[in-house]
């Protein structure tokens, strides 16, 4: 998928340094489903790789009544005075321009994982990496991944280069 190995690299990367990372989920069970499995995939391979320190997850799913469908710059600004350093997006994020670019402005690295189609946007958030299969010029075969299928996608790929990394 489009944006998967630049989305591995920073994602093994802050495994390896312990950074805070912040799973930012939607409030459906696709959603919802997605961010638990993302975030435990980071768990379990941080335990893998650092035995001895613990990788900082936290998640982020919202209100569906107080803060609505998709991203929002003010938990962007909370995450990072917190210490995260980067952000995933499950389920969400494909019409996340401004607050990628608020993402970036306060110095979080910002990862969208979504399977929403972009509504004839001719512009996609500019951040470290967009996995998405319905975005243009990405040649994965199905395009109809749901939300979840997406996020398992990025841990298996996870899995695959933590692995290739581990000693026997």
């Amino acid at each position: 998928m489009l944006g998967m190995a630049s989305a591995v690299e920073r994602v093994l990367r802050a495994i390896r340094n312990c950074e805070p990372v912040m799973v930012y989920g939607d409030y459906d069970v696709d959603g919802t489903t997605a961010t638990v499995l993302l975030k435990t995939a980071i768990e379990r391979i941080g335990a893998a790789m650092l035995p001895a320190r613990a990788v900082p997850v936290t998640y982020h799913v919202p209100h569906r009544i107080r803060e609505g469908y998709g991203m929002q710059a003010g938990v962007l600004a909370a995450a990072a005075e917190s210490g995260v350093r980067l952000v995933i997006s499950v389920d969400t994020g494909i019409r996340a321009v401004a607050e990628a670019a608020e993402a970036r402005r306060i110095g979080l690295d910002l990862i969208v994982t979504d399977h929403h189609l972009p509504d004839g946007m001719t512009e996609l958030p500019e951040c470290v990496a967009v996995i998405n299969p319905a975005q243009p010029g990405c040649g994965y075969e199905n395009k109809h991944l749901c939300g979840a299928a997406v996020a398992f996608k990025l841990a298996q790929a996870l899995l695959i280069a933590a692995a290739e990394e581990m000693p026997d």
